[in-house]
């Protein structure tokens, strides 16, 4: 259904025609081609053959796979369209004019052009130096002048290259490992599929572009990503189940926990905004989706078992999913998302090879989807043996300077009234979240049991500040500076945090965007309209020359689109060292012309 990683697209150009055919397969027919001079040390024969040979997959010309190797040894060194009439042109034009001649490879027409216009061009030469045009050049100087000429050529090539594949439409992504996978393309099969999501694993697809920094507008944005996600699947008969976990963890995914939650600390920033599982849920529910959370130490266990058990693929960029079965996901395992132009593309994983497939899906229990009216509020205690804990992190990323939220006195009085409101016969819980340490610079995990006692009496009077969003955003404003209430990141953590204990107070039903909502329109702003959803969420391409991924950001795809240009397949510092290297080579060609024009026969 999905190619493997190192597939690349094979298909013939709707370009090339017989003639052209006839002419690759004969390549001692183009003299004016073998008789190139050298521009800059190198040919553009030499440039070409840079370009790898098409490899052993089936292609339009040859269904079987089974070329001769006479047939390959005939068309060394030749630029084969057909592999390249797909790839994607340099995404500007200025730099493709400053590329090297492999760099982009384009239709016959362009080529037959620009053998033509050289060719009248050569011959006119010719005929003006048999009639004793331009007597007073200097004889050392006509290498130059034909190396120039020649130079004007292969720009004159690329020009119109980058013209053509720029008019070609891009039906899917090309390069050394595709970044995606179209669900037009003919490898996505039109059958009913069912993919499970790692919801939290892949919740920044859903961000287009955005940060922490403002999380109202992001909220409001990734509604709008999320229902067209869903929308795109649901049109394509694919149907989804989201996948979240319920606070239970195994001693492996508890030491990655505490790990990432003390580099937060250490480093003073979150990745993602406080509580935005939560709101994530929220949505997803409101958009229709179906969300499963799981009950098992490890929410892997849950995703992977509906996968194998349905038949389907997995949604997650996590390596561990190649570990069940024996290995039995390989090449089911999709690991992120993006949209290109109107067309939904999954990018297939890249299995490691060092992940060891020790565990089994066999007694694994994959739970129904939750009800719409459910309350998934994260403030209740988890059973660990015999005893009750509550573990948070960290708060916001402004927590070593102005402290963790989790430790505010008003706020731990808040959770233990709503323990007592869940269930009356608690009588203590653990909790646990992380505070810095000034003095030894280091992160501190407290770990305190606290008794909570029968409901009413004094919780009374919590609960009813609690029902009011705004009067439990007042109450924790209180226990802060004035200073850190001047911070924009930890007051916009303030408020997701009175949220979600109104929210937990209300039972089925609630929403903590809604009291979102109201606490941010008593700070006097509003929710803004999510934008209209840009062309890609978000795309992560691997270089063809070094293999290294980079991440394209969304504006950066929009002005792509916008101009007309394809997604390039090289990394920013591989584009550089190429366009350097060839630029290098154009200018010394250029300055030994003119050098050897002032009377300096040797100037290189």
């Amino acid at each position: 259904m999905f190619a493997s990683a190192g597939s690349s697209s094979s298909s013939g150009s709707p370009n090339v025609s017989a003639e052209n055919e006839n002419n690759r397969e004969n390549p001692n027919e183009h003299d004016d081609s073998e008789r190139l001079e050298r521009t800059g040390g190198q040919t553009v024969r030499e440039a070409a053959a840079v370009i790898p040979p098409p490899t052993e997959k089936p292609s339009a010309r040859d269904p079987n796979g089974i070329a001769s190797a006479t047939q390959r040894e005939n068309t060394v060194g030749i630029p084969d369209l057909s592999r390249h009439s797909h790839e994607e042109a340099p995404y500007s034009q200025a730099e493709s004019a400053a590329s090297p001649p492999d760099a982009t490879v384009g239709g016959a027409a362009a080529t037959a052009q620009a053998d033509a216009s050289v060719s009248a061009e050569r011959q006119g030469g010719r005929c003006a130096e048999g009639q004793g045009q331009d007597q007073t050049e200097p004889l050392d100087f006509q290498p130059y002048r034909r190396a120039s000429r020649d130079l004007r050529r292969i720009l004159y090539h690329l020009k119109e290259t980058v013209e053509m594949d720029c008019m070609q439409p891009k039906s899917q992504i090309s390069g050394t490992r595709p970044p995606g996978l179209s669900v037009e393309s003919p490898d996505f099969e039109q059958a009913k599929v069912h993919i499970s999501v790692d919801a939290l694993n892949v919740v920044d697809c859903f961000f287009n572009g955005l940060t922490h920094e403002d999380p109202p507008r992001l909220f409001a944005n990734s509604e709008k990503e999320m229902g067209r996600f869903l929308e795109e699947c649901k049109r394509r008969s694919i149907s989804l189940t989201f996948h979240f976990d319920d606070a239970k963890t195994s001693d492996e995914t508890r030491k990655k926990w505490i790990s990432r939650r003390e580099a937060e600390m250490r480093k003073g920033g979150r990745r993602i905004p406080y509580n935005i599982d939560a709101i994530y849920q929220e949505l997803l529910v409101d958009l229709g989706a179906q969300i499963v959370i799981a009950s098992q130490e490890d929410c892997d266990d849950s995703i992977a078992a509906e996968a194998v058990r349905k038949g389907g693929y997995v949604l997650s960029a996590d390596n561990d999913m190649f570990r069940y079965d024996g290995g039995v996901l390989r090449g089911r395992v999709l690991s992120t998302f993006s949209f290109w132009k109107g067309d939904l593309y999954f990018r297939p994983h890249a299995e490691r090879q060092d992940v060891k497939r020790d565990k089994s899906t066999e007694k694994v229990i994959v739970e129904e989807p939750v009800s719409p009216d459910a309350n998934i509020s994260k403030v209740k205690p988890v059973r660990e043996g015999n005893r009750l804990v509550y573990v948070r992190g960290c708060s916001s990323g402004r927590d070593r300077e102005y402290g963790n939220l989790h430790g505010l006195p008003r706020v731990r009085e808040f959770r233990r009234a709503l323990f007592s409101f869940h269930d009356s016969s608690v009588g203590s819980v653990e909790e646990t979240f992380p505070m810095w340490n000034a003095e030894t610079e280091t992160v501190q995990w407290v770990c305190e049991e606290v008794v909570v006692g029968p409901q009413g009496g004094e919780w009374s009077a919590v609960m009813e500040v609690l029902k009011d969003p705004v009067e439990t955003y007042k109450a924790i404003l209180s226990d802060i500076s004035e200073e850190a209430q001047k911070d924009g990141e930890y007051r916009a953590s303030v408020r997701m945090l009175a949220a979600e204990l109104h929210c937990a107070s209300l039972g089925k039903g609630a929403r903590a965007l809604s009291a979102y909502k109201v606490i941010l329109a008593h700070d006097g702003r509003k929710m803004p309209e999510g934008r209209k959803p840009a062309s890609s969420t978000a795309l992560i391409v691997t270089c063809s020359d070094c293999g290294k991924d980079f991440h394209l950001k969304t504006s950066f795809m929009c002005r792509l689109e916008a101009k007309g240009w394809s997604i390039p397949k090289r990394c920013q510092t591989c584009r550089d060292a190429r366009k350097g290297k060839w630029e290098f080579s154009a200018d010394a060609a250029r300055k030994t012309a003119k050098g050897n024009q002032q009377g300096r026969t040797d100037s290189r």
